[in-house]
């Protein structure tokens, strides 16, 4: 699997003007590192370049695909009404008032394996922009935070990709970064099986783990969430990564009740 929108919370890689769009693989995880996927040359990409879409109000715009089922560009309501939780994690949209958390709890592991460099205050505030106007548009992109404890802290994040290059349709990319206080205790786990039910609720029917074959931590999540390996694929960078997929349903158990609400 992949970090936020292919490695990463800093700017850098969503293609801003003057980072050069750099793109890193590599997510922390429970204390370990995992990258995204393979490429199915015999499927047409949904997306041509992986990148992220425009902002609203601009002329380009995505394809009509499964998982938008309202269609790109399709207000929903607040962003804020998205909730998922299983009594122990609870997932909301990342926003702005997770930044401070987000640059405090960056380590070396997150700036090698997620980042690709030092996050910057104003390459987060552009970062969360985009997956606010990706919330409210219902654009491919869906960046939660990770929260736990009585009055839910940022453990870190949870982000899914309805549409990439290298993914076929009616799949979606899985990805996740916790920060170091938190990891090793199962909460990514936890938050990888509410994003599978809530992605089969969105059309996807196949989640999407890509790991890093030096990263058996990460494997262990994938495995421990229910996904079997499906082969390991060379990239075009010549990184080789292993495929983890999972069969996904709306009516998946979790480990407790989870909530979902939604805007209208």
């Amino acid at each position: 699997m992949v970090g936020p929108l292919e490695g990463g919370l800093d700017a850098q890689h969503l293609g801003v003007p003057g980072t050069g769009g750099r793109k890193v693989l590599g997510v922390v995880a429970d204390g370990g590192q995992a990258t995204e996927g393979r490429r199915r040359a015999s499927r047409a990409a949904v997306v041509p370049d992986g990148s992220w879409p425009p902002f609203p109000g601009t002329r380009a715009s995505w394809p009509k695909s499964r998982w938008s089922r309202a269609g790109p560009g399709t207000r929903v309501g607040p962003m804020d009404q998205v909730r998922l939780s299983d009594g122990v994690v609870t997932l909301t949209p990342f926003q702005a008032a997770d930044i401070d958390a987000h640059l405090a709890g960056e380590d070396e592991q997150l700036v090698r394996w997620l980042n690709g460099g030092p996050s910057s205050r104003a390459g987060v505030e552009e970062y969360v922009r985009r997956c606010t106007a990706q919330w409210t548009h219902r654009g491919p992109a869906r960046v939660f935070g990770i929260r736990t404890g009585p009055e839910p802290v940022l453990a870190g994040t949870i982000d899914l990709r309805f549409a990439m290059p290298c993914l076929a349709p009616g799949q979606v990319n899985i990805a996740y970064g916790l920060y170091p206080a938190w990891r090793g205790r199962g909460l990514v786990t936890r938050a990888v099986h509410l994003v599978c039910r809530y992605a089969a609720q969105e059309g996807a029917d196949e989640g999407v783990i890509r790991v890093d074959p030096e990263n058996p931590a990460s494997a262990a999540v994938a495995r421990r969430a229910g996904f079997r390996h499906s082969g390991r694929v060379t990239e075009p960078t010549g990184n080789p990564l292993d495929w983890y997929v999972r069969e996904l349903a709306v009516d998946a158990p979790v480990r407790a009740r989870t909530a979902v609400a939604h805007a209208r």
